[in-house]
């Protein structure tokens, strides 16, 4: 089973996100919080990370950092997530290497296709 940690503040989205994650399913470990992602990194192995950027304590940036030096996630696929993405965070992103971003809203069907198309 493919393991997700989601990362997202708004607790809306993140319960949504987690229902249909499980549904199809993913193992899910949700954050609502950068200093909540920056613990889950360091003590479990996921598969794919789904962050939000704009976070409390770190940013999503700082946690995809985070994510590509650590041991047990350096291999992780990223997927980032925002409802404010300009063209400077899109070069940033692209510049860390993410693996996809996905702006809000999104569908869940989007979501899937993309998860689905990290590992071909």
């Amino acid at each position: 089973m493919m393991k997700i940690l989601l990362i997202e503040k708004n607790a809306t989205v993140r319960f949504t996100v987690t229902r249909i994650l499980i549904k199809e399913g993913y193992e899910v470990v949700s954050a609502d919080n950068g200093s909540q992602a920056f613990e889950l990194i360091q003590s479990q192995k996921f598969d794919v990370i789904l962050t939000n950027i704009f976070l409390k304590y770190y940013s999503g940036f700082e946690i995809i950092h985070l994510a590509k030096q650590s041991a047990l996630n350096k291999d992780a696929k990223v997927i980032v997530i925002s409802d404010a993405f300009t063209s400077d965070i899109i070069k940033r992103l692209c510049d860390m290497e993410v693996d996809d971003i996905i702006s809000k809203p999104f569908l869940p069907m989007e979501l899937m296709y993309r998860l689905s198309k990290l590992f071909d």
